[in-house]
């Protein structure tokens, strides 16, 4: 056993432990990066990320370089790729009804389980909307207008004659037209 004088003289011939010096101001928040990149899978922007994590967006961003050795805008266009691509199979599989709504399982009294599964049906108005969102589709509109004969579409009013008067007032329709009543205002 060591007296209690050797123990001090021990203590002070020990080389000193430096005290850690506080540098001052708030403690780094921690940043759940995991949490992060299933915020970017749901395409959120940065402000919302940064918002939903309760850091700011410079914050984040300088992490993203301190914690991750990548820039911010490179992590989460890395996360949302692979949500749009977790979407795009989503999509697939509801199209051909192969996605698992429910699965119940009941186990009978001998002892055998039995399991009930449902799956979605296809749904086309929602594919047809997320397919124009995410994946730019559009909407094309053809029109096929032929026309027969001299046609100038930069005329003149005074320029008809009376039978193309006629038709463009009874919308292409051959008759009589009839003439309104009462006064007729100049406007």
């Amino acid at each position: 056993m060591v007296s209690m004088r050797k123990a001090k003289k021990l203590l002070k011939a020990a080389p000193a432990v430096p005290p850690v010096k506080n540098l001052g101001g708030r403690p780094e928040k921690v940043i759940d990066w995991d949490e992060v990149g299933r915020l970017a899978q749901l395409q959120c922007t940065a402000e919302e990320i940064a918002f939903a994590v309760k850091v700011t967006r410079q914050t984040l961003s300088t992490r993203s370089q301190k914690d991750n050795g990548v820039m911010l805008e490179d992590f989460i266009a890395d996360h949302s790729g692979r949500g749009r691509v977790s979407l795009r199979r989503l999509i697939h599989k509801v199209c051909e009804g192969d996605y698992l709504v429910k699965r119940i399982t009941r186990t009978k009294r001998n002892g055998d389980s039995e399991v009930e599964e449902t799956f979605a049906t296809p749904n086309p108005t929602m594919l047809i909307f997320t397919a124009k969102n995410e994946l730019g589709w559009v909407d094309a509109m053809k029109s096929d207008v032929s026309l027969k004969g001299d046609v100038n579409v930069h005329r003149d009013a005074s320029e008809f004659t009376d039978a193309e008067l006629t038709l463009i007032a009874t919308g292409g329709r051959t008759g009589t037209v009839k003439a309104p009543v009462g006064p007729v205002s100049p406007n």
